[in-house]
């Protein structure tokens, strides 16, 4: 590979890491300004894969490390506006406890402008949501919650109706609990299938999130990462993006990341360089 070059603050030229600036550069061609996505703040990458689909599974599971997870989570705390997003939830969370009247349209209207998700409209999204929560021991409920939340569409003889599973773990994540409701979207769900492959994954056709929580939970053992879950979830949220952005040049991922990407510091392209080695190195486990 050709040795990418940096510039930094005072504009001397020196060499850079290959694959942080490598990263560096094909985002800059990406970027035009802040023109990526709709919400300047929060906007999630666009992925090919449909929403509560199965794990896209790699031929050879790529190796997870520890300092991968921890490197994705430094990445993470460098976008202030998303951090300040998620924080937001977190207060209301703790300010209007509950999940009635206007305590469950405030955090439905959170979860869909915050963190995206649901193409309902707003109302009969309110309700349903209202219906499984008033019904639901939230100190106790586990992975069936989202499946509960995610089934807001009505079946009909042709369907079991459309299955809201981003919508309903990100809820379940910012309002319930981050640690016991990691966020299914196709960021985590292509970057499971990257570490743990075909052969290596539990499957559960009826219960796309009962089985994207098993499959989140092996990992993690598999990792040997002893840290909070919710690290991990952000770990398969930064890298999803990272990697989809690599391999798809009109990928539409968080602003924020986008432009780390396109201007890294010193120490954000080391952070990139440890996020991608096992995959630029084909390190294969299992």
């Amino acid at each position: 590979m050709e040795q990418a070059r940096t510039i930094d603050r005072a504009g001397d030229v020196r060499a850079g890491r290959a694959r942080g600036s490598a990263l560096a550069r094909t985002a800059d061609s990406r970027v035009p300004g802040r023109a990526v996505g709709t919400d300047p703040q929060l906007r999630l990458a666009a992925a090919p894969a449909r929403q509560g689909a199965g794990l896209g599974a790699s031929a050879a599971p790529i190796q997870l490390r520890v300092d991968q997870i921890e490197a994705a989570n430094r990445i993470h705390d460098r976008l202030v506006m998303w951090r300040a997003g998620r924080k937001a939830a977190a207060t209301l969370a703790t300010r209007v406890p509950g999940f009635a009247g206007e305590a469950v349209l405030l955090k439905v209207i959170t979860t869909r402008s915050l963190f995206g998700g649901s193409v309902f409209s707003l109302a009969p999204m309110v309700r349903h949501v209202e219906r499984v929560m008033g019904s639901t021991d939230v100190g106790q409920v586990g992975p069936e919650l989202v499946e509960r939340l995610a089934a807001v569409g009505q079946p009909t003889a042709r369907s079991r109706g459309r299955r809201e599973y981003g919508f309903a773990s990100k809820f379940a994540h910012a309002f319930v609990d981050p640690d016991r409701f990691p966020v299914m979207d196709p960021n985590a769900i292509r970057m499971l299938g990257m570490h743990l492959g075909a052969r290596n994954r539990s499957v559960e056709e009826d219960n796309r999130y009962v089985e994207f929580v098993m499959n989140f939970r092996r990992l993690r053992a598999l990792a040997g990462f002893s840290g909070p879950r919710r690290h991990l979830d952000r770990y398969l949220w930064v890298a999803g993006q990272v990697h989809e952005w690599r391999n798809r040049p009109k990928a539409r991922i968080n602003p924020e990341l986008a432009a780390l990407l396109s201007d890294p510091t010193p120490d954000a392209a080391n952070d990139f360089d440890v996020l991608t080695s096992s995959v630029e190195s084909g390190s294969v486990w299992l």
